[in-house]
């Protein structure tokens, strides 16, 4: 007895063996293999496909072939929520030096397998042809007409011109997810060099406050803990009045302030305490340096983008994607120095001050930073 009608299949993306010159092609082989079953299956009477079969992929563009790594749990999907009859997928190979037929898998929901393999001697699309006639006879499904005839170097050649068609797509800035421009251009630029320097100086430093007074002056964990919380209040006490003024001032202004005083908080925090205890001392850094990124932390966030309002989401991305990038690397390189140090409290204190060395290399840039006041 034939299989309740519609035949609801769903072809996964073929298992493809290309030659190495080949594999930066083999995801547009395999969606344009897709297209060509899906089409082929348009107007079929019984078997349908559905309506994205000729897509079928992952959140990150990844075609699901037999391999992928959450194909059971896709197979298990498409079984009991989709209510699909079977799946199916094509063994391909399209390199010479490792010929093999065509073969079509397929599984069923009760968990059997079947096969159909054509003959090597003919050429690709008669190899798949066969195959999906093997198929539908073995299901009692009404023939389909015979597929376009083509090659194995058709395919090649068609799917070498599609890659080289999304890289030459990738490069124009109406198909791009974030213009190029963001990235390099006027304004922009210097900006994400700000960043990166910022995130590594100033956010860089917050993660190491704790441990610098423990290693360094012998604070316990928890005094060490609160530290951070006179920074959060001068940075809260700061940018709400640098907000309310950034129209009058402008960008450059707070962040040339801003960032010298951050500088001056740092030097502080390295230096060793004059007439305080070590808690102290070290709290009225932090405060100084929490004041020094709230004067300036308005301006950074709002610089540029009113070169571009209509990607103001992705300048934010940007803007914050360069920050962490510093902020890690500034962590990273010190905990990889501290950890070939006997001193590592005197050897952080020096990283101090090259932070601080860090803001005041900012400085020169602040002449090419956009200057804006007022709405826009």
């Amino acid at each position: 007895m034939p299989l309740p009608y519609p035949h609801r299949a769903t072809f996964l993306a073929s298992t493809l063996v290309v030659p190495l010159a080949d594999a930066a092609a083999t995801p547009y082989i395999a969606r344009l293999l897709s297209l060509i079953v899906f089409d082929h299956f348009l107007r079929h009477p019984v078997v349908t496909l559905g309506d994205d079969d000729e897509r079928f992929g992952d959140e990150q563009g990844r075609l699901l072939d037999a391999n992928h790594p959450l194909i059971e749990d896709t197979v298990d999907w498409l079984f009991r929520i989709a209510r699909r009859h079977e799946v199916l997928w094509f063994e391909i190979s399209l390199d010479r030096t490792r010929p093999q037929a065509t073969l079509l898998r397929a599984r069923l929901p009760n968990g059997l397998n079947d096969e159909w393999t054509s003959s090597a001697d003919l050429k690709l699309s008669q190899q798949i042809g066969q195959c999906l006639g093997q198929w539908l006879a073995a299901r009692r499904l009404p023939l389909v007409a015979s597929l376009p005839e083509f090659t194995v170097e058709d395919v090649r050649a068609a799917g070498d011109r599609l890659g080289k068609g999304a890289a030459m797509l990738s490069l124009r800035p109406d198909y791009t997810q974030i213009p190029p421009k963001l990235l390099h251009g006027s304004g922009f630029a210097v900006m994400n060099i700000i960043n990166f320097l910022y995130g590594s100086a100033a956010f860089g430093f917050a993660a190491l406050v704790p441990l610098y007074a423990t290693q360094r002056f012998g604070i316990r964990t928890l005094e060490s803990g609160t530290l951070l919380s006179a920074r959060a209040i001068g940075i809260i006490t700061a940018s709400t009045v640098a907000t309310m003024l950034l129209r009058r001032t402008g960008y450059r202004w707070p962040m040339a302030v801003g960032f010298s005083v951050t500088a001056g908080g740092l030097l502080a925090m390295a230096a060793s305490p004059i007439g305080l205890s070590p808690y102290t001392w070290l709290a009225l850094a932090a405060a100084l340096t929490g004041l020094g990124m709230g004067v300036a932390s308005p301006a950074t966030n709002n610089a540029s983008l009113q070169l571009a309002p209509e990607h103001v989401a992705a300048i934010a991305g940007l803007r914050g994607m360069f920050r962490q990038a510093g902020s890690i690397t500034a962590v990273s390189v010190t905990t990889a120095i501290l950890a070939r140090r006997a001193d590592p409290g005197l050897t952080q204190g020096h990283i101090f001050a090259v932070f601080a060395v860090v803001m005041l290399c900012t400085l020169p840039f602040m002449r090419l930073v956009p200057e804006h006041r007022g709405g826009w």
